[in-house]
């Protein structure tokens, strides 16, 4: 977004220096929760903030659900923290990160730790070991976390509405 989108600029950082703490939070919160909405609408297109569609994982091509919405953890987990002087959204769950910037998972060994073995299904049947070498594995970049073009329109429409459009 630049400053000439905005026509006076210097006008509308004046107003919100003046706007004050309480206004200010409440344009954050209103910011936090359009851009929480618009990171979940992304696992129902299965589309990147820039437009670029996701691979399908393998799960979703076996079983014919969404890819990144099995249980839907992930998706439900995106929230925002909003204070005077910003706001950020995202989400907790430890492989967000991977998903969200794609990486390599090196070669690596899983043991049971609280069982005697581990159980897992193949073909419907059940399998015990007590510890299995998982593969290395290339997760594709599935971004779901950032700006779209769409995004930016939002929170700019969203600061005309809080703080007037008389300076456009």
């Amino acid at each position: 977004m630049s400053s000439t989108e905005f026509g006076d600029w210097k006008k509308a950082l004046a107003l919100l220096q003046h706007m004050g703490e309480a206004n200010m939070l409440r344009i954050n919160k209103k910011i936090g929760s359009a851009m929480v909405d618009s990171t979940r609408d992304r696992f129902k297109t299965g589309t990147a903030p820039d437009g670029t569609p996701w691979s399908k994982s393998k799960r979703a091509e076996r079983e014919g659900g969404k890819t990144l919405v099995r249980k839907a953890r992930l998706r439900n987990s995106i929230t925002f923290r909003a204070t005077p002087r910003q706001v950020e959204w995202g989400t907790n769950v430890p492989y967000a990160k991977t998903h969200n910037n794609g990486e390599e998972i090196r070669e690596h060994v899983v043991r049971a730790k609280n069982k005697r073995s581990l159980r897992f299904f193949v073909n419907g049947q059940a399998i015990f070991r007590k510890k299995v070498t998982i593969p290395k594995i290339e997760m594709p970049k599935r971004q779901f976390i950032g700006l779209s073009d769409d995004d930016e329109q939002e929170i700019k429409e969203i600061i005309i509405r809080e703080i007037g459009g008389g300076f456009v």
